[in-house]
């Protein structure tokens, strides 16, 4: 749970960057293990200099929902 109120307190804080754009750019469900991917590009504009980033959560079914088991972020050069 510790890592769960990490992320919360991550994404919930003030930041000095805001969001420009938010964009889902792949979908995949794989059925025999019962995962899906999710790919999203977001672009962001801070003080220092703007950001693009790729994320890629991993997701699994938890009854009706999908549940975030995994992000990968990366940096994306422009």
């Amino acid at each position: 749970m510790i890592v769960q109120q990490d992320f919360i307190n991550f994404i919930t804080k003030e930041r000095p960057d805001y969001l420009i754009d938010f964009s889902i750019i792949g979908e995949q469900i794989i059925p025999q293990t019962n995962v899906a991917y999710v790919d999203v590009k977001v672009k962001r504009w801070g003080p220092r200099f703007p950001a693009t980033m790729k994320y890629r959560y991993t997701l699994e079914p938890y009854k009706d929902l999908w549940v975030i088991v995994n992000l990968d972020a990366s940096i994306v050069r422009e």
